[in-house]
């Protein structure tokens, strides 16, 4: 690592390239980054703001702080290079915010956080107790405070302050995911309970009133999603305005906002905001004869899923190509998009698929040989030599993790036009974390 940085510094200014600044940055904040191992979880990015679980299991944000979304008891954004101590090298800034600078955040006593997740502008972590803490913007209610109050943008607000979001007598959290400005989660008897904007019925109340932003909403008054007799949640993912949900029989079910079909029923239907919609009445999404789910991903306007052949399959939005079809055709919207007619992803010859994450007009795979394949919306971007093309042309993009991560593990999260990757080496050799901006697309990379 010493030769790379030495070659790195000794490149005129300006002439960096995408490479160099990939290093340079891996080695900027080397110190304070260190994981022996990473899970998706462990890392979320909103649409201004990245938060990160630490090896020390400390929770620390950077980036757009407008609503206190960093936990900071302040609206100070992190790391934006304005500090009186930051430097540049080339194009790129340096910020003394960073690093061992990073304050935690204040979860409580003795409180670590478990798992992490970013809406647009508020954050929300599984605990060390399996309680809910969440901060940030809050006109919609996303915090589950029965209120409408920001939380982190003041002092006082954080740590013992912050009460846990009430999720209902004896129900702890299993996992949480944030939409744009809704929260959801897996609650300890398997069940899914929703809170923050409703407008598109992405609560899956039958509604469309938004909850958590008044008092008496929240706890045993939040009813959880009917998602059909006898059926319960493995896990839950949030888009922009959609849900979707992988059920205990490996189906998928998904209700909100419908315009491109991302819910997989094949109109462009909401689902969820009406009496009647939910429970038997959902028909759980076609995936292909003999085929369940394994995991799924809400992205902007599409969802993803990885089925149990190892494939993956999307629908609904794709004016950038976000499906991979090698075309821009919305699927799902329509009457015979769906089932056997949906093609899987073509990953390549002899690629299967880990895992699947969908951006706000993009999605990233990780394969079977842990190398990372993206297709959508790019803006022409490159990350050392991880490219993210743009699909307009209906060309989608393929990228592959460089030689420098061969016997890596790596796992990725997104929302929005933001790429969060993480790449991780055996547990015997610890990382080091990255965050780069390249166009519209921000990059969290943890280098060997």
């Amino acid at each position: 690592m010493e030769k790379i940085f030495k070659k790195v510094s000794r490149q005129p200014a300006g002439a960096l390239t995408t490479y160099a600044r990939f290093v340079w940055f891996a080695l900027f904040f080397s110190s304070a980054f260190t994981r022996a191992a990473a899970a998706d979880s462990s890392v979320c990015v909103g649409s201004s703001h990245t938060c990160v679980i630490r090896d020390d299991f400390t929770t620390v944000c950077f980036g757009g702080n407008a609503n206190g979304q960093l936990g900071q008891g302040n609206t100070a954004p992190i790391g934006d290079g304005t500090d009186s101590n930051s430097d540049s090298f080339g194009d790129v800034a340096f910020t003394s915010e960073l690093g061992d600078n990073l304050v935690a955040v204040d979860l409580g006593t003795d409180l670590t956080a478990k798992s992490l997740a970013c809406g647009s502008q508020h954050t929300c972590a599984v605990l060390s107790d399996d309680t809910i803490k969440c901060w940030g913007r809050n006109d919609m209610g996303q915090l589950g405070q029965g209120s409408k109050t920001a939380i982190g943008d003041g002092p006082g607000e954080m740590g013992d302050a912050l009460v846990a979001v009430d999720l209902g007598t004896g129900l702890t959290a299993k996992s949480v995911s944030c939409g744009r400005e809704n929260t959801c989660a897996v609650l300890s008897d398997a069940t899914i309970k929703c809170w923050g904007r409703n407008d598109m019925g992405q609560l899956g109340q039958g509604n469309t009133g938004h909850i958590g932003d008044f008092a008496g909403e929240m706890g045993d008054a939040l009813v959880a999603v009917d998602l059909g007799t006898g059926l319960t949640a493995k896990s839950v993912s949030c888009g922009h305005h959609h849900t979707c949900a992988v059920l205990s029989d490996d189906t998928i079910k998904c209700w909100g906002r419908n315009p491109s079909g991302q819910l997989g029923q094949g109109s462009k239907t909401t689902i969820g905001d009406g009496s009647g919609d939910m429970g038997d009445a959902l028909v759980a999404v076609d995936l292909g004869t003999g085929l369940t789910a394994k995991s799924v991903s809400g992205g902007g306007d599409h969802t993803c899923a990885v089925l149990s052949d190892a494939t993956i399959k999307c629908w609904g939005d794709n004016g950038y190509g976000q499906l991979g079809q090698g075309n821009t055709a919305t699927i799902g919207d329509g009457l015979g998009d769906m089932g056997d007619a949906l093609v899987a992803v073509d990953l390549g010859t002899c690629f299967t698929a880990k895992s699947v994450s969908g951006g706000g007009y993009h999605t990233c795979a990780v394969l079977n040989d842990d190398s990372l394949k993206c297709w959508g919306s790019g803006y022409g971007g490159q990350i050392g030599e991880i490219s993210i093309i743009n699909a307009d042309d209906c060309t989608y993009c393929i990228s592959q993790v460089p030689t420098l991560f061969a016997h890596t593990r790596l796992t990725l999260s997104f929302i929005y036009r933001k790429i969060l990757l993480t790449i991780t080496q055996s547990a015997t050799k610890p990382t080091t974390w990255a965050t780069t901006w390249v166009s519209s697309l921000s990059a969290s990379v943890a280098l060997s």
